[in-house]
């Protein structure tokens, strides 16, 4: 699977430690949504944000998610798209066939 947390604030130590493994959660966070979803069921990432997150944790963190479990093959991205909650088209995410049976890493 690709690396969860993206170190851009050049974060060590124990802070590093808890980065990491805040977004491997929120991985398991967006997949058990699908996972628990009829199969087929289109989410895009604002809607994942919605019923995954709330604040302080940032909305591109569900983007981040959606991307990882696409990356690693158990999401797939659609050319469905949803007005996100400014306006602006977002393309949707459904789990792969199979892909509720891979186990993040």
């Amino acid at each position: 699977m690709s690396q969860a947390f993206h170190n851009t604030t050049v974060e060590t130590g124990q802070a590093l430690k808890m980065a990491i493994e805040q977004a491997g959660n929120q991985d398991e966070k967006v997949l058990a949504l699908f996972r628990m979803s009829p199969p087929g069921t289109l989410y895009s990432a604002s809607q994942v944000y919605e019923r995954c997150f709330k604040p302080p944790v940032p909305p591109t963190s569900a983007r981040r998610s959606c991307t990882n479990l696409m990356k690693a093959g158990i999401l797939e991205k659609t050319n469905i798209k949803r007005d996100g909650p400014l306006g602006r088209p977002e393309y949707c995410y459904r789990l792969r066939r199979g892909g509720g049976q891979m186990r993040l890493l």
